[in-house]
């Protein structure tokens, strides 16, 4: 880890019209020091590429926030946004998870309607399905993580679902992608829409403050 002043960019620069791409033969051209921090290696991520980065701003977004919150987002109906959220909830059973569903059929908080329904029994503590979206999400206080459901109303950080149906949604709100098509840029991760194991660990990375 390492702190740089804004000043020591021409450097960087330099080195890297040269092509020289190793920090540390621009770091012997400036005053500097090292220090040995005492600190767990896991609170540390590295940001080499720009889909590092996307992650590291959700991740940051949410540190910000007194709840975290994480948007299942497709660009189309039928794409397994409610069964993905449901897989994430059985991995995150223990922790308060709240899930709120951008409908425009007027279901009321807790009503047991059919997606509701779906969210408590995978482990849901809070569930909103209706039209207040927004105001929903800013009531969920008491909860240590939000998921939110939607085709077009969207947090950052945001993942994406992707069937090839409908238009791949990959603007700035998403932090990763989930499909079953091949890999489409190099600018953010792409995984497997079945892949459980990978979709619960970048939740807790975006999530920030669950275990």
């Amino acid at each position: 880890t390492a702190i740089y002043h804004k000043s020591t960019a021409i450097f960087f620069e330099h080195e890297l019209a040269a092509g020289r791409r190793k920090l540390i033969d621009a770091i012997k051209k400036v005053p500097h020091k090292l220090a040995e921090l005492q600190a767990d290696d896991s609170i540390f991520f590295n940001v080499n590429t720009r889909a590092d980065l996307r992650l590291a701003q959700g991740r940051a977004t949410n540190l910000s926030r007194r709840t975290p919150i994480i948007s299942v987002v497709a660009p189309s109906s039928k794409t397994g946004k409610t069964t993905f959220i449901e897989k994430i909830l059985h991995a995150l059973k223990g922790l308060k998870v709240g899930v709120v569903k951008s409908t425009h059929h007027k279901i009321l908080e807790n009503k047991i309607s059919a997606d509701s329904n779906r969210f408590f029994q995978a482990g849901a503590s809070k569930v909103y399905a209706g039209e207040n979206f927004f105001d929903a999400v800013k009531n969920f206080d008491d909860v240590n993580l939000i998921l939110t459901e939607s085709r077009t109303k969207k947090f950052f950080p945001a993942i994406s679902l992707w069937r090839g149906n409908g238009e791949l949604i990959v603007d700035e709100n998403v932090a990763a992608i989930f499909t079953n098509a091949p890999k489409t840029s190099n600018e953010i991760f792409q995984f497997d829409i079945d892949d459980v194991e990978s979709a619960v660990k970048i939740c807790k990375f975006l999530a920030a403050k669950i275990p």
